[in-house]
């Protein structure tokens, strides 16, 4: 299944350092998991720490096992899940 996830990052003040650290941890486990094909694509929403991506997984279940893994997630909010089915034009050949 494919899932459109909105995520919203809510971060304690941090110091610079741990904050480099964190953002390094949660780019290295994202590059693994779209190296995987779990995560499909994923797009920075503007004026905010906030993204939004395709994740493709067996179910919700899986879903959240997968989001629990990244680095950030006791400070990141789940503002949206949407499970994705193919549409006729996307399927259709011409």
């Amino acid at each position: 299944m494919r899932f459109l996830v909105r995520l919203e990052a809510h971060l304690p003040h941090l110091g610079d350092a741990e904050l480099a650290r964190l953002n390094a941890a949660e780019t290295a486990r994202g590059t693994v998991l779209r190296e995987a094909g779990v995560l499909e694509q994923i797009w920075r929403l503007e004026g905010r720490r906030a993204n939004v991506g395709v994740w493709r997984v067996a179910d919700r279940a899986e879903l959240d096992r997968v989001l629990e893994t990244l680095p950030l997630w006791r400070w990141l909010k789940v503002a949206e899940v949407t499970v994705l089915l193919p549409h006729p034009v996307a399927t259709a050949s011409g």
